[in-house]
Protein backbone atom coordinates (compact mmCIF):
# COMPACT_ATOMS: atom_id res chain seq x y z
CA UNK A 1 0.00 0.00 0.00
CA UNK A 2 2.85 2.41 0.88
CA UNK A 3 4.48 1.76 -2.49
CA UNK A 4 1.23 2.46 -4.32
CA UNK A 5 0.78 5.75 -2.44
CA UNK A 6 4.38 6.65 -3.25
CA UNK A 7 3.72 6.01 -6.96
CA UNK A 8 0.60 8.20 -6.83
CA UNK A 9 2.52 11.04 -5.17
CA UNK A 10 5.34 10.73 -7.69
CA UNK A 11 2.89 10.77 -10.61
CA UNK A 12 1.12 13.93 -9.41
CA UNK A 13 4.41 15.70 -8.59
CA UNK A 14 5.82 15.03 -12.07
CA UNK A 15 2.59 15.63 -13.96
CA UNK A 16 2.33 12.00 -15.08
CA UNK A 17 -1.28 11.13 -15.78
CA UNK A 18 -1.13 7.33 -16.11
CA UNK A 19 0.36 4.76 -13.75
CA UNK A 20 -0.05 0.99 -13.92
CA UNK A 21 -0.29 -1.99 -11.59
CA UNK A 22 0.39 -5.49 -12.86
CA UNK A 23 0.87 -9.06 -11.64
CA UNK A 24 -0.38 -12.57 -12.30
CA UNK A 25 -4.03 -13.50 -11.85
CA UNK A 26 -4.97 -14.10 -8.22
CA UNK A 27 -2.10 -12.11 -6.73
CA UNK A 28 -4.38 -9.37 -5.37
CA UNK A 29 -3.84 -6.44 -7.76
CA UNK A 30 -7.45 -5.28 -7.75
CA UNK A 31 -7.84 -5.71 -3.98
CA UNK A 32 -4.70 -3.64 -3.36
CA UNK A 33 -5.82 -0.83 -5.67
CA UNK A 34 -9.38 -0.94 -4.30
CA UNK A 35 -8.11 -0.43 -0.73
CA UNK A 36 -6.01 2.48 -1.96
CA UNK A 37 -8.94 3.88 -3.98
CA UNK A 38 -11.38 3.93 -1.05
CA UNK A 39 -8.68 5.11 1.34
CA UNK A 40 -8.03 8.18 -0.84
CA UNK A 41 -11.76 8.77 -1.24
CA UNK A 42 -12.30 8.87 2.54
CA UNK A 43 -9.46 11.29 3.27
CA UNK A 44 -10.51 14.74 4.49
CA UNK A 45 -8.02 16.52 2.24
CA UNK A 46 -8.40 14.25 -0.76
CA UNK A 47 -6.47 15.39 -3.86
CA UNK A 48 -9.29 14.33 -6.20
CA UNK A 49 -12.76 15.69 -6.95
CA UNK A 50 -14.24 12.73 -8.85
CA UNK A 51 -13.75 8.96 -8.66
CA UNK A 52 -14.46 6.12 -11.05
CA UNK A 53 -13.75 2.39 -11.32
CA UNK A 54 -14.27 0.59 -14.65
CA UNK A 55 -13.95 -3.16 -15.23
CA UNK A 56 -12.96 -3.87 -18.84
CA UNK A 57 -14.76 -6.85 -20.40
CA UNK A 58 -13.57 -9.27 -23.07
CA UNK A 59 -14.01 -6.67 -25.81
CA UNK A 60 -13.83 -2.90 -25.51
CA UNK A 61 -16.49 -0.67 -27.06
CA UNK A 62 -15.30 2.92 -26.69
CA UNK A 63 -18.80 4.45 -26.65
CA UNK A 64 -20.02 2.07 -23.93
CA UNK A 65 -16.76 2.51 -22.03
CA UNK A 66 -17.13 6.31 -22.11
CA UNK A 67 -20.72 6.12 -20.85
CA UNK A 68 -19.60 3.94 -17.94
CA UNK A 69 -16.79 6.35 -17.09
CA UNK A 70 -19.19 9.32 -17.11
CA UNK A 71 -21.69 7.43 -14.98
CA UNK A 72 -18.97 6.58 -12.43
CA UNK A 73 -17.36 10.02 -12.30
CA UNK A 74 -20.73 11.76 -12.13
CA UNK A 75 -22.35 9.26 -9.76
CA UNK A 76 -23.59 11.91 -7.30
CA UNK A 77 -25.46 13.82 -10.03
CA UNK A 78 -29.24 13.44 -10.33
CA UNK A 79 -28.91 13.84 -14.12
CA UNK A 80 -26.40 11.04 -14.70
CA UNK A 81 -28.93 8.97 -16.70
CA UNK A 82 -29.68 11.79 -19.15
CA UNK A 83 -28.79 10.81 -22.74
CA UNK A 84 -25.45 12.27 -23.86
CA UNK A 85 -24.96 13.02 -27.54
CA UNK A 86 -21.19 12.50 -27.61
CA UNK A 87 -20.06 10.48 -24.55
CA UNK A 88 -16.45 10.25 -25.77
CA UNK A 89 -16.00 14.02 -26.07
CA UNK A 90 -17.90 14.61 -22.83
CA UNK A 91 -15.77 12.05 -21.01
CA UNK A 92 -12.55 13.65 -22.24
CA UNK A 93 -13.80 17.08 -21.11
CA UNK A 94 -14.76 15.69 -17.70
CA UNK A 95 -11.29 14.22 -17.14
CA UNK A 96 -9.75 17.54 -18.17
CA UNK A 97 -12.01 19.86 -16.14
CA UNK A 98 -11.95 17.89 -12.87
CA UNK A 99 -9.21 16.20 -10.83
CA UNK A 100 -10.37 12.62 -11.32
CA UNK A 101 -9.05 9.29 -10.04
CA UNK A 102 -10.03 6.69 -12.63
CA UNK A 103 -9.17 2.99 -12.28
CA UNK A 104 -9.31 0.82 -15.41
CA UNK A 105 -9.24 -2.81 -14.28
CA UNK A 106 -8.55 -5.77 -16.57
CA UNK A 107 -6.99 -4.12 -19.63
CA UNK A 108 -5.95 -6.94 -21.98
CA UNK A 109 -4.19 -5.40 -24.96
CA UNK A 110 -2.24 -2.43 -26.27
CA UNK A 111 -4.93 -1.93 -28.89
CA UNK A 112 -7.51 -1.31 -26.16
CA UNK A 113 -5.23 1.24 -24.51
CA UNK A 114 -4.60 3.02 -27.83
CA UNK A 115 -8.37 3.46 -28.23
CA UNK A 116 -8.73 4.87 -24.71
CA UNK A 117 -5.65 7.07 -24.81
CA UNK A 118 -6.24 8.60 -28.23
CA UNK A 119 -9.87 9.44 -27.50
CA UNK A 120 -10.07 10.18 -23.78
CA UNK A 121 -6.72 11.03 -22.26
CA UNK A 122 -5.83 14.72 -22.35
CA UNK A 123 -2.24 15.74 -21.81
CA UNK A 124 -3.42 18.90 -20.00
CA UNK A 125 -5.13 17.33 -17.04
CA UNK A 126 -4.68 16.85 -13.31
CA UNK A 127 -6.58 13.57 -13.39
CA UNK A 128 -4.82 10.28 -12.57
CA UNK A 129 -5.57 7.01 -14.34
CA UNK A 130 -4.51 3.68 -12.81
CA UNK A 131 -4.41 0.77 -15.26
CA UNK A 132 -4.58 -2.76 -13.79
CA UNK A 133 -3.40 -5.62 -16.00
CA UNK A 134 -1.92 -9.11 -15.73
CA UNK A 135 0.70 -8.48 -18.42
CA UNK A 136 3.96 -6.61 -17.90
CA UNK A 137 4.28 -5.35 -21.47
CA UNK A 138 0.82 -3.73 -21.28
CA UNK A 139 1.67 -2.10 -17.93
CA UNK A 140 4.87 -0.68 -19.41
CA UNK A 141 3.06 0.51 -22.54
CA UNK A 142 0.35 2.38 -20.62
CA UNK A 143 2.34 4.09 -17.86
CA UNK A 144 3.76 7.55 -18.47
CA UNK A 145 7.03 6.55 -16.79
CA UNK A 146 8.63 3.32 -15.55
CA UNK A 147 8.86 4.86 -12.07
CA UNK A 148 5.07 4.57 -11.71
CA UNK A 149 4.74 0.90 -12.66
CA UNK A 150 3.98 -1.35 -9.69
CA UNK A 151 4.49 -5.12 -9.87
CA UNK A 152 2.35 -6.95 -7.27
CA UNK A 153 3.91 -10.23 -6.15
CA UNK A 154 2.74 -13.11 -3.97
CA UNK A 155 2.71 -13.04 -0.17
CA UNK A 156 5.60 -14.44 1.82
CA UNK A 157 4.91 -17.59 3.86
CA UNK A 158 4.31 -15.83 7.20
CA UNK A 159 1.82 -13.38 5.68
CA UNK A 160 0.07 -16.21 3.81
CA UNK A 161 -0.28 -18.20 7.06
CA UNK A 162 -1.70 -15.16 8.85
CA UNK A 163 -4.23 -14.55 6.05
CA UNK A 164 -5.39 -18.18 6.06
CA UNK A 165 -5.96 -18.19 9.83
CA UNK A 166 -7.70 -14.80 9.73
CA UNK A 167 -10.14 -15.88 7.01
CA UNK A 168 -10.92 -19.24 8.66
CA UNK A 169 -11.56 -17.63 12.06
CA UNK A 170 -13.73 -14.93 10.51
CA UNK A 171 -16.00 -17.64 9.08
CA UNK A 172 -15.77 -19.97 12.06
CA UNK A 173 -14.47 -18.35 15.29
CA UNK A 174 -14.49 -21.71 17.08
CA UNK A 175 -12.11 -23.33 14.56
CA UNK A 176 -9.06 -25.12 15.99
CA UNK A 177 -6.88 -23.31 13.44
CA UNK A 178 -6.17 -20.62 16.05
CA UNK A 179 -3.96 -23.10 17.96
CA UNK A 180 -2.20 -24.53 14.90
CA UNK A 181 1.40 -23.51 14.21
CA UNK A 182 2.88 -22.64 10.82
CA UNK A 183 4.91 -25.86 10.59
CA UNK A 184 1.70 -27.92 10.67
CA UNK A 185 0.28 -26.04 7.67
CA UNK A 186 3.55 -25.32 5.89
CA UNK A 187 2.99 -27.76 3.00
CA UNK A 188 -0.48 -26.43 2.20
CA UNK A 189 0.55 -22.78 2.64
CA UNK A 190 3.45 -23.23 0.22
CA UNK A 191 1.21 -24.89 -2.36
CA UNK A 192 -0.95 -21.75 -2.42
CA UNK A 193 2.07 -19.93 -3.89
CA UNK A 194 1.47 -16.74 -1.93
CA UNK A 195 -1.61 -15.97 -4.05
CA UNK A 196 -4.27 -14.30 -1.84
CA UNK A 197 -7.10 -15.52 -4.10
CA UNK A 198 -6.01 -19.14 -3.61
CA UNK A 199 -5.38 -18.71 0.13
CA UNK A 200 -8.82 -17.19 0.70
CA UNK A 201 -10.49 -19.93 -1.40
CA UNK A 202 -8.72 -22.62 0.64
CA UNK A 203 -9.73 -20.89 3.90
CA UNK A 204 -13.39 -20.68 2.77
CA UNK A 205 -13.26 -24.38 1.86
CA UNK A 206 -11.73 -25.55 5.15
CA UNK A 207 -13.58 -23.29 7.61
CA UNK A 208 -17.03 -25.00 7.63
CA UNK A 209 -15.74 -28.61 7.63
CA UNK A 210 -17.23 -30.61 10.48
CA UNK A 211 -14.28 -33.02 10.86
CA UNK A 212 -11.12 -31.89 12.57
CA UNK A 213 -9.39 -29.02 10.77
CA UNK A 214 -6.10 -30.88 10.26
CA UNK A 215 -7.88 -33.91 8.79
CA UNK A 216 -9.56 -31.66 6.20
CA UNK A 217 -6.25 -29.91 5.54
CA UNK A 218 -4.42 -33.21 4.98
CA UNK A 219 -7.10 -34.47 2.59
CA UNK A 220 -6.90 -31.25 0.55
CA UNK A 221 -3.10 -31.29 0.56
CA UNK A 222 -2.98 -34.80 -0.94
CA UNK A 223 -5.13 -33.87 -3.96
CA UNK A 224 -4.43 -30.15 -3.99
CA UNK A 225 -4.43 -29.23 -7.68
CA UNK A 226 -7.10 -31.78 -8.61
CA UNK A 227 -9.45 -30.35 -5.95
CA UNK A 228 -8.81 -26.73 -6.94
CA UNK A 229 -9.49 -27.42 -10.61
CA UNK A 230 -12.46 -29.79 -10.29
CA UNK A 231 -14.27 -29.21 -7.00
CA UNK A 232 -17.27 -26.83 -7.49
CA UNK A 233 -16.43 -25.24 -4.13
CA UNK A 234 -13.40 -23.69 -5.83
CA UNK A 235 -15.28 -22.19 -8.78
CA UNK A 236 -13.95 -18.77 -7.73
CA UNK A 237 -10.54 -19.90 -9.08
CA UNK A 238 -11.72 -20.64 -12.63
CA UNK A 239 -10.44 -17.34 -14.00
CA UNK A 240 -7.04 -18.01 -12.44
CA UNK A 241 -6.76 -21.40 -14.14
CA UNK A 242 -7.97 -19.92 -17.43
CA UNK A 243 -5.22 -17.31 -17.16
CA UNK A 244 -2.59 -19.96 -16.38
CA UNK A 245 -3.71 -22.13 -19.29
CA UNK A 246 -3.49 -19.16 -21.68
CA UNK A 247 -0.14 -18.10 -20.24
CA UNK A 248 1.50 -21.49 -20.80
CA UNK A 249 -0.12 -21.71 -24.24
CA UNK A 250 1.30 -18.33 -25.30
CA UNK A 251 4.52 -18.46 -23.29
CA UNK A 252 7.54 -17.31 -25.36
CA UNK A 253 9.72 -20.18 -26.59
CA UNK A 254 12.81 -18.71 -24.92
CA UNK A 255 11.12 -18.72 -21.49
CA UNK A 256 9.25 -22.04 -21.60
CA UNK A 257 12.29 -24.35 -20.99
CA UNK A 258 13.30 -22.27 -17.95
CA UNK A 259 9.80 -22.66 -16.51
CA UNK A 260 9.75 -26.42 -17.09
CA UNK A 261 13.19 -26.67 -15.51
CA UNK A 262 11.80 -25.15 -12.30
CA UNK A 263 9.68 -28.29 -11.85
CA UNK A 264 12.86 -30.12 -10.84
CA UNK A 265 12.81 -28.29 -7.51
CA UNK A 266 9.99 -28.90 -4.97
CA UNK A 267 8.20 -25.76 -3.81
CA UNK A 268 9.82 -25.91 -0.36
CA UNK A 269 13.37 -26.39 -1.70
CA UNK A 270 15.71 -23.41 -1.23
CA UNK A 271 17.96 -22.85 -4.25
CA UNK A 272 20.98 -20.64 -4.75
CA UNK A 273 20.18 -18.12 -7.44
CA UNK A 274 23.56 -18.40 -9.13
CA UNK A 275 23.41 -22.19 -9.20
CA UNK A 276 20.05 -22.06 -11.01
CA UNK A 277 21.37 -19.52 -13.53
CA UNK A 278 24.46 -21.63 -14.24
CA UNK A 279 22.22 -24.66 -14.84
CA UNK A 280 20.24 -22.68 -17.41
CA UNK A 281 23.45 -21.67 -19.13
CA UNK A 282 24.80 -25.25 -19.09
CA UNK A 283 21.54 -26.54 -20.59
CA UNK A 284 21.66 -23.98 -23.38
CA UNK A 285 18.49 -22.20 -22.22
CA UNK A 286 20.47 -18.98 -21.97
CA UNK A 287 23.08 -18.21 -24.62
CA UNK A 288 25.39 -15.37 -25.55
CA UNK A 289 23.86 -12.69 -27.76
CA UNK A 290 25.26 -9.62 -29.45
CA UNK A 291 24.24 -7.49 -26.47
CA UNK A 292 24.48 -9.86 -23.49
CA UNK A 293 26.52 -12.76 -22.18
CA UNK A 294 24.70 -16.00 -21.40
CA UNK A 295 24.88 -15.20 -17.68
CA UNK A 296 23.46 -11.69 -18.17
CA UNK A 297 20.66 -13.16 -20.26
CA UNK A 298 19.97 -15.71 -17.50
CA UNK A 299 19.70 -12.86 -14.98
CA UNK A 300 17.00 -11.25 -17.15
CA UNK A 301 15.10 -14.54 -17.44
CA UNK A 302 15.33 -14.95 -13.66
CA UNK A 303 13.89 -11.45 -13.14
CA UNK A 304 11.00 -12.23 -15.49
CA UNK A 305 10.07 -15.30 -13.45
CA UNK A 306 10.38 -13.38 -10.17
CA UNK A 307 8.01 -10.72 -11.54
CA UNK A 308 5.54 -13.48 -12.44
CA UNK A 309 5.79 -14.85 -8.86
CA UNK A 310 7.04 -18.19 -10.23
CA UNK A 311 10.25 -17.67 -8.27
CA UNK A 312 9.94 -16.27 -4.76
CA UNK A 313 12.27 -15.32 -1.90
CA UNK A 314 12.24 -17.99 0.84
CA UNK A 315 11.37 -17.03 4.43
CA UNK A 316 14.19 -15.02 6.07
CA UNK A 317 15.92 -14.83 2.70
CA UNK A 318 19.33 -13.25 2.24
CA UNK A 319 19.16 -10.18 0.00
CA UNK A 320 21.81 -7.90 -1.45
CA UNK A 321 21.06 -4.35 -2.69
CA UNK A 322 20.94 -5.71 -6.25
CA UNK A 323 19.66 -9.29 -6.19
CA UNK A 324 18.15 -12.27 -4.40
CA UNK A 325 20.88 -14.66 -3.20
CA UNK A 326 18.56 -17.60 -2.49
CA UNK A 327 15.12 -18.40 -3.85
CA UNK A 328 12.46 -21.07 -4.09
CA UNK A 329 10.04 -22.11 -6.82
CA UNK A 330 6.39 -21.18 -6.31
CA UNK A 331 4.83 -24.44 -5.11
CA UNK A 332 1.55 -23.44 -6.79
CA UNK A 333 3.17 -23.27 -10.23
CA UNK A 334 5.16 -26.42 -9.47
CA UNK A 335 1.96 -28.31 -8.62
CA UNK A 336 0.24 -26.95 -11.73
CA UNK A 337 3.05 -27.99 -14.10
CA UNK A 338 3.49 -31.53 -12.77
CA UNK A 339 -0.28 -32.10 -12.65
CA UNK A 340 -0.77 -31.54 -16.40
CA UNK A 341 -1.77 -34.68 -18.36
CA UNK A 342 1.10 -35.95 -20.49
CA UNK A 343 -0.88 -35.48 -23.72
CA UNK A 344 -1.38 -31.79 -22.81
CA UNK A 345 2.20 -31.28 -21.74
CA UNK A 346 4.40 -33.35 -24.03
CA UNK A 347 7.28 -30.84 -23.84
CA UNK A 348 7.43 -31.23 -20.06
CA UNK A 349 7.21 -35.03 -20.35
CA UNK A 350 10.24 -35.02 -22.67
CA UNK A 351 12.21 -32.73 -20.36
CA UNK A 352 11.79 -34.00 -16.80
CA UNK A 353 11.01 -37.32 -15.13
CA UNK A 354 11.24 -38.17 -11.45
CA UNK A 355 11.43 -40.99 -8.94
CA UNK A 356 9.46 -40.57 -5.73
CA UNK A 357 7.78 -42.78 -3.15
CA UNK A 358 7.52 -46.42 -4.22
CA UNK A 359 7.86 -46.85 -8.01
CA UNK A 360 7.50 -49.82 -10.33
CA UNK A 361 9.97 -50.62 -13.14
CA UNK A 362 8.90 -48.92 -16.39
CA UNK A 363 10.38 -48.30 -19.84
CA UNK A 364 8.43 -45.01 -20.11
CA UNK A 365 10.88 -43.14 -17.87
CA UNK A 366 13.02 -41.17 -20.28
CA UNK A 367 13.99 -37.55 -20.71
CA UNK A 368 16.72 -34.95 -20.31
CA UNK A 369 16.53 -34.46 -16.54
CA UNK A 370 16.13 -37.13 -13.87
CA UNK A 371 15.00 -35.97 -10.43
CA UNK A 372 15.28 -38.30 -7.44
CA UNK A 373 13.12 -37.11 -4.55
CA UNK A 374 14.03 -37.65 -0.91
CA UNK A 375 11.08 -40.01 -0.35
CA UNK A 376 12.03 -42.46 -3.15
CA UNK A 377 12.77 -45.92 -1.69
CA UNK A 378 16.07 -46.22 -3.67
CA UNK A 379 15.00 -49.39 -5.50
CA UNK A 380 17.93 -50.48 -7.68
CA UNK A 381 15.70 -52.59 -9.97
CA UNK A 382 13.57 -49.53 -10.79
CA UNK A 383 16.71 -47.48 -11.41
CA UNK A 384 18.14 -50.10 -13.80
CA UNK A 385 14.94 -50.01 -15.89
CA UNK A 386 15.47 -46.34 -16.82
CA UNK A 387 16.57 -45.30 -20.32
CA UNK A 388 19.51 -42.92 -19.81
CA UNK A 389 20.25 -42.33 -23.52
CA UNK A 390 18.85 -38.76 -23.51
CA UNK A 391 19.85 -37.82 -19.96
CA UNK A 392 21.56 -34.44 -19.49
CA UNK A 393 21.36 -33.98 -15.72
CA UNK A 394 20.70 -35.83 -12.47
CA UNK A 395 19.34 -34.04 -9.39
CA UNK A 396 19.19 -35.95 -6.09
CA UNK A 397 17.36 -34.83 -2.96
CA UNK A 398 18.00 -36.75 0.27
CA UNK A 399 20.10 -39.91 0.65
CA UNK A 400 22.81 -40.74 -1.87
CA UNK A 401 23.38 -44.36 -2.99
CA UNK A 402 26.50 -45.47 -4.86
CA UNK A 403 24.52 -47.13 -7.67
CA UNK A 404 22.99 -43.77 -8.65
CA UNK A 405 26.05 -42.71 -10.63
CA UNK A 406 26.98 -46.05 -12.24
CA UNK A 407 24.86 -45.64 -15.41
CA UNK A 408 25.16 -41.88 -15.78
Amino acid sequence: MKELRSHQTKARFNGWQVMSVWGIAGVGKSALVRNFYYGIMLEKLTPFQKYGWIDVGDSLNLMDFSRKVLSELNSESHNKHVEINDPIQQCCKFLKDYRCLLVIDGLQSRKEWDLIQNSLVSRHSESLIIVITSQEHIATYCADNEEVILNVRGLEAAAAFHLLKEKVLRKKPSSTVKDIKYENLKQLILKCGGLPKVIVAVADFLAPKTVKFMESETALDKKFMHELENNPEFKCLRQLFEWMHCFFLRCPDFLRPCIFYLSIFPGYQIIRRRRLLMRWVAEGYSRDTKDNTAEERAEKLFSMLVNLSMIQPPPCTVMTPMRMVKCQVSAFFHEYIISRPEEDNIVFALEVFELKGKCRPSTRRTGRHLVIQSDWDRDMIVYDSIDFSKLRSLTVFGEWQSFLSQKV
